[in-house]
């Protein structure tokens, strides 16, 4: 035999067996598509939070403002219902009367505007080319001519001897009530059909003079109340129409007499006068013992 020389190189050769480096081939690019199906799902779970992230932060801003949004157009329907229906149902009115010596009959212009909701200022009164006198009877009416006709509000301001107050009128209960902003005070009574009109037949007596203004003969009648006491506590005998436009205010009972009547029972004292006009005739009430209710009320709470 001969001996390799140091020279040589050994060669050695390895044999595979069938189908091994196919297996490992196989295995290989397995990890591979494995590891490449890793990455790509790691990638979309990035991509996939950061659209969530997105997508919470547009919602964030977008459910704001579509309540909003909502919010303003269901006010403004709601707006515009309650305007359309009072224009249907309210009615104003500016009443100018010169006010006359009693038993006078003078004549009554009575403004009317629908769309104003307060005509009772100077400047509205020149828009009527009518000359501003402090001395003449102003007042401003508001009526429900609706079905129910259930109230009329009406504004009297100061002049001559008559005092500041507002009269309203509940058709509903048959009460009436003269409301003093100065003092505070609330008189009830029961309403006189006799002197006031109602909502619709005001309107229809307007309407039928087929202009901006009427001119009527207006009577002065006078009518005698007396205050009672002791103010009210239980308002249970005071409609809720009365009672809420009375709110926080002393409410008095009184009794209404003929100016005639009484004067033949006591004395008379200089008294505090209240007046309306709504459509029949101009009446005062004048309140004979406002001085007692003051000492009464002085003693109450002093």
């Amino acid at each position: 035999m001969m001996k390799q020389t140091p020279e040589e190189k050994r060669e050695d050769i390895f044999l595979h067996r069938p189908g091994f480096g196919k297996r490992e081939y196989k295995n290989t690019t397995k990890q591979e598509k494995s590891r490449k199906t890793s990455q790509l799902d790691m990638e979309s779970m990035v991509l996939s939070g950061l659209e969530l992230s997105g997508l919470k932060v547009m919602l964030l801003f977008v459910i704001p403002i579509a309540m909003i949004s909502t919010a303003i157009f269901g006010a403004y329907t709601a707006y515009r219902i309650n305007m359309l229906a009072d224009l249907h149902v309210h009615y104003r009115a500016l009443c100018i009367i010169p006010y006359g010596p009693l038993g006078n009959i003078t004549e009554t212009r009575i403004y009317t505007d629908k769309d104003s909701s307060s005509l009772f200022n100077d400047k509205n009164i020149e828009n009527f080319n009518v000359k501003v006198d402090h001395n003449v009877f102003r007042e401003e009416i508001e009526m429900d001519i609706s079905d129910d006709e259930s109230y009329a509000s009406i504004d009297v301001h100061s002049f001559d001897t008559i005092r500041r107050a507002r009269f309203i009128h509940d058709f509903k209960a048959n009460q009436s009530a003269i409301i003093d902003p100065i003092s505070n005070r609330c008189f009830v009574m029961p309403l006189d059909h006799e002197t006031v009109m109602s909502p619709k037949n005001f309107v229809n007596f307007m309407t039928n003079a087929g202009s901006s203004y009427l001119n009527t003969n207006v009577d002065r009648i006078q009518r005698t109340l007396i205050v009672l006491t002791p103010y009210l506590t239980d308002l249970l005998t005071v409609s809720k129409f009365v009672g809420d436009e009375c709110d926080d205010m002393i409410i008095y009972k009184t009794e209404v007499h003929t100016a005639g009547d009484f004067r033949n029972k006591i004395e008379l004292k200089s008294p505090v006068t209240y007046a309306e006009y709504l459509g029949i005739c101009i009446i005062e009430f004048n309140v004979m013992n406002m001085d007692y209710i003051e000492e009464y009320e002085h003693l109450l709470w002093h």
